[in-house]
């Protein structure tokens, strides 16, 4: 068994972990400037599906505001 009850399903634990380094890797990336130094590249999001990185820009585009925000008080 892989989780730590008897309630978790043995793989139900590492779908979330794949998608969670899928989300800390592509922030990463957006995060480092290597767009910016690479304005052609193409990036893809392959094995965590596409669902979350709407949602995740979204939130990344307002901690940013919130930041730049707090930086100028």
């Amino acid at each position: 068994m892989s989780g730590n009850s008897k309630l978790i399903p043995p793989l139900g634990n590492k779908r979330f972990a794949l998608k969670l380094r899928m989300i800390a890797e592509f922030t990463s990336m957006l995060t480092s400037g290597m767009f910016e130094r690479y304005p052609k590249l193409k990036c893809s999001v392959l094995e965590a599906g596409g669902n979350w990185i709407s949602a995740w820009l979204n939130r990344m585009d307002h901690k940013f505001e919130v930041m730049a925000e707090a930086q100028c008080r």
